[in-house]
């Protein structure tokens, strides 16, 4: 179960990643991320945040 979540979270990443480099262009990038989405059906999607790469935490200084 858990390992379609991870499976998903670093598929996420590496299109980050590629969209960083210029590799793929933003709507390239939301296609493939709902495609992600249909494949590994993640157990965390309901909270997913979507259109926004990364989890939509921000981390405050300690």
């Amino acid at each position: 179960m858990l390992e379609n979540e991870v499976d998903y979270r670093l598929a996420k990443m590496l299109l980050g990643c590629l969209y960083h480099d210029g590799l793929l262009t933003e709507k390239q990038m939301q296609k493939v991320w709902d495609k992600l989405l249909e494949y590994y059906h993640p157990p965390f999607q309901s909270v997913e945040v979507r259109k926004e790469i990364g989890d939509g935490v921000t981390v405050g200084e300690r």
